[in-house]
């Protein structure tokens, strides 16, 4: 994801009714700044 100019933003805990494997480690979410979405414009 970084090589594509995202950012880690935080890693999500949920309480799933059926987990599936590995959902133990968490969801991790990442992010795209503004400036670098609308090409540095």
């Amino acid at each position: 994801m970084e090589k594509i100019g995202m950012r880690y933003d935080r890693t999500v805990h949920a309480d799933w009714p059926n987990p599936i494997a590995g959902s133990e480690e968490g969801e991790v979410w990442y992010g795209l700044k503004r400036s670098v979405w609308n090409g540095g414009a």
